[in-house]
């Protein structure tokens, strides 16, 4: 999704009460839109999707010293546990002003395992008015039980059309469309060259997919890069490839043989078009 779309994603769920505990940005813009739900969520008085600026919360959050915003970056090369247990100290306090506490994770995916399984305490035990907004390049690098506790994005940028990983999933995007099973197996037998580019493929095939499906339930289906030959797809299906992207992940983890787990991915998603 473009920023517009997932901030008009946020502005529904907000309204409605159905707002995540816990989102994952995944992007090279994923940043600025973590700062704008950030600036969303502890805003007075919001104007459609955007904060209103003006508001003294917003002014604080744009100074960068609002009390219930709290921003988590690397200290020198990682993110340490110690920060986290910080970070989870402070959500346990009442929000000071704004009626809400907003923690901002930068460059998730630098957390060690020991800061990335303590945050997995507060994502699986969330509390009323407190919502943590992790930021990633890519899922890459991310404990899979901290990934599966949040919901998803992956934000598009006009510079990421040119990552050789987007080509791929627009070479996938056109053969799946139509049903090219020969030109699905031949890009199934390149990634299946590097397992570590397989399983970026993989996330972020699985973002488009769960996107997808966000999307044609709230309207939001502004088109990533890949996606202008896909067309409009009934909810179930897409949640069907999704589950199939899923599966194909854990199998990966699982040191499952990379070529033929793609093969019979791509099967599979071949028959859902």
């Amino acid at each position: 999704m473009d920023f517009e779309g997932v901030a008009g994603f946020f502005q529904s769920a907000l309204a409605g009460g159905r707002l995540s505990h816990a989102h994952l940005f995944l992007g090279q813009n994923a940043w600025p839109l973590a700062q704008n739900l950030a600036g969303l969520l502890l805003c007075r008085a919001p104007d459609g999707a955007l904060a209103c600026g003006r508001c003294p919360d917003c002014r604080q959050v744009g100074a960068g010293f609002h009390p219930d915003l709290t921003v988590v970056a690397p200290a020198s090369a990682s993110i340490k546990i110690e920060q986290i247990r910080e970070l989870q100290r402070s959500a346990c306090l009442a929000p000071y002003q704004a009626g809400r506490k907003v923690f901002i994770v930068n460059e998730a995916h630098k957390m060690t395992d020991d800061a990335a399984n303590c945050l997995l305490k507060s994502l699986e035990e969330p509390v009323d008015n407190v919502f943590f907004i992790l930021v990633a390049d890519s899922g890459e690098g991310l404990l899979p039980t901290v990934v599966s506790r949040c919901q998803k994005f992956f934000v598009t940028a006009p510079a990421e059309a040119e990552d050789p990983l987007v080509e791929r999933l627009s070479e996938f995007m056109a053969a799946w469309g139509s049903r090219d099973i020969a030109s699905l197996l031949k890009l199934g037998e390149s990634l299946a060259e590097d397992k570590k580019v397989a399983g970026r493929f993989l996330d972020q095939l699985a973002l488009f997919y769960r996107n997808r499906v966000v999307g044609s339930e709230t309207g939001n289906t502004d088109p990533s890069p890949w996606e202008e030959t896909t067309g409009a797809w009934r909810t179930r299906d897409l949640a069907r490839c999704l589950d199939r992207v899923e599966t194909a992940k854990r199998h990966l983890a699982a040191n499952a043989n990379t070529r033929l787990m793609l093969d019979s991915l791509f099967l599979h998603l071949a028959g859902e078009a």
